[in-house]
């Protein structure tokens, strides 16, 4: 973003949060194969870090934001309001990138702790955006996918935005359903989600890292 610095860090499975990083620097570790279960981002003017005029920054807000799901457990949000936590971006549902126990290939399921999660962040004063792990491989399951992310959101004050999230599935070997699919298809399933959200409302967003995005996306 022009006229900013973003800065981020995540929380990985089993160590804890990392190091704040910057300038597309990647967030983590490489080749351990941990999750990561929640990103912190601020997005700082760079008026903030020049000026040397201290009455130009009194008025700027800096946000901080975490993505959570239910991999967090049962999270205590007095908690992270007292953290300084400015907005969450909670998981709403996702869709599974291989055969179910019940025999659904890419069978949609509800985030078991969204409803928690949501009701708990907007009642301690911490507005919410919500995002759906996507493994669509066509067109008509983005639009399906759309549709099950607004039908559980859809009681609740979305202030951010509403998010399709699109990534390697992590099954092995890149065996997920929706892993392999073109740069044209991603492209055109991205699309299809995010006019459904934006129809229903909402402001619409793709979550992807640089690489996947750049190697995966029109």
């Amino acid at each position: 973003l022009d006229g900013y610095t973003i800065r981020y860090r995540v929380h990985l499975q089993d160590i804890g949060w990392q190091n704040w990083v910057s300038s597309n620097q990647i967030a983590g570790v490489i080749g351990k194969g941990l999750k990561i279960e929640a990103i912190q981002i601020e997005i700082i003017p760079k008026d903030i870090q020049d000026t040397e005029n201290k009455d130009d920054t009194e008025n700027i807000t800096i946000k901080s934001g975490i993505d959570v799901s239910h991999h967090q457990g049962t999270i205590d949000w007095s908690k992270v309001k007292q953290d300084g936590i400015d907005f969450a971006i909670i998981r709403a549902g996702y869709r599974g990138w291989g055969i179910s126990a019940d025999g659904t290939n890419g069978k949609l399921v509800k985030d078991s702790k969204f409803d928690y999660n949501a009701t708990n962040a907007i009642k301690n004063n911490i507005p919410i955006g919500a995002y759906f792990f996507s493994q669509a491989v066509n067109e008509k399951e983005a639009i399906e996918e759309a549709y099950f992310m607004t039908s559980i959101i859809k009681n609740y004050k979305i202030t951010y935005p509403v998010i399709i999230d699109v990534e390697y599935s992590g099954a092995p070997n890149n065996t997920g359903r929706a892993d392999n699919i073109s740069k044209e298809m991603r492209t055109k399933i991205c699309d299809a989600f995010l006019k459904v959200i934006k129809n229903a409302g909402y402001t619409p967003m793709i979550y992807a890292d640089k690489y996947f995005a750049t190697s995966n996306l029109d």
